[in-house]
């Protein structure tokens, strides 16, 4: 394949409008627009800038600070995906996950801890996680996680 050059005003072949790369990327960014996340997150600081960099996306937000409140609104349904910390006060995130599973739901749920142990991280996937984020992450591998899952 030649690729043009810079000068040169055509598009490389794959990447222009009849690719459908485009139609993706728009139809990646309106299934996300609207969609209802639960952030558990006991760090009111943390919470708070997920909560607002989700809402800047016209994603529908709702926090709680413990696995408890976490477990009765996922019972509650209307959530699409969780972001899940595993250190929570009452108990611990892959707790809540184990207990969500239990009950056969299928709720996406992406990681986001502090907690880099390789046995948590094996754990969170083998219960179904979409992915495992240790902090500090940069927005752009959250933005990935949330439309990749």
């Amino acid at each position: 394949m030649r690729i043009p050059s810079p000068s040169s005003h055509q598009p490389v072949a794959g990447y222009g409008p009849e690719s459908g790369v485009e139609g993706e990327v728009s139809k990646r960014r309106s299934e996300v627009e609207g969609l209802r996340v639960l952030v558990v997150e006991d760090d009111p600081k943390i919470a708070s800038m997920l909560a607002k960099g989700l809402r800047a996306k016209r994603i529908e937000v709702e926090t709680v600070t413990t696995g408890l409140d976490a477990l009765a609104r996922v019972e509650r349904g209307g959530v699409e995906l969780a972001l899940l910390d595993l250190g929570l006060p009452d108990m611990d995130g892959l707790e809540v996950l184990r207990r969500v599973r239990a009950t056969g739901n299928s709720l996406r749920v992406i990681v986001i801890t502090a907690r880099s142990d390789p046995a948590d991280r094996a754990t969170a996937m083998q219960l179904g996680v979409a992915d495992y984020l240790t902090k500090p992450f940069a927005w752009k591998q959250l933005w990935a996680a949330i439309e990749g899952s």
